[in-house]
């Protein structure tokens, strides 16, 4: 399928909360059973109270039925977030962590080496909204390199045995 960039449908009613710039995307709304079509995938969201924004929520639970039959389980992923202030990131990365864990998924982790600096550490690249962070970028890049080697690792079978 290639590389797939899809939102997270709209919670109704939310719009007028979430600011500037909240609809009016080009890119499709994503469905549960599109996550079943591709060979990683990266979950990124706003922070909201220092917690995976409303939507995304809404989005995880529908795949409850991909829970049940294990549809998840073994495929790599990784997670990101921007945040207003870069506060309840760490707690927003570690709730998606546990969706991901419940799936079965293979959880890549950020980028270690940045974990003493802003910008993301193990966990996942954040970015602090409004800010133009080029080193969180470049983490963001490498994170995503290494979510794209694991699963080229997983599909040329280097890594058969390992993901169960």
């Amino acid at each position: 399928m290639g590389t797939v960039l899809a939102r997270v449908p709209p919670l109704p009613g939310l719009a007028e909360h979430l600011g500037p710039g909240a609809g009016g995307h080009a890119h499709p709304v994503a469905s549960p059973n599109m996550l079943t079509q591709v060979s990683a995938v990266a979950f990124g969201c706003p922070v909201h109270l220092g917690a995976p924004s409303a939507a995304m929520l809404a989005f995880l639970a529908r795949t409850s039925g991909l829970w049940i039959n294990r549809g998840l389980a073994a495929m790599p992923a990784t997670t990101f977030v921007a945040a207003g202030s870069g506060g309840g990131a760490e707690a927003a990365l570690a709730a998606l962590w546990s969706v991901l864990a419940s799936h079965g998924m293979i959880i890549v982790p950020g980028v270690p080496e940045a974990a003493d600096r802003p910008g993301g550490g193990p966990m996942g690249a954040v970015m602090a909204a409004g800010h133009d962070d080029a080193a969180a970028l470049n983490r963001a890049r490498a994170q995503g390199a290494r979510l794209a080697h694991v699963a080229g690792a997983l599909m040329a079978g280097h890594l058969a045995g390992r993901a169960e």
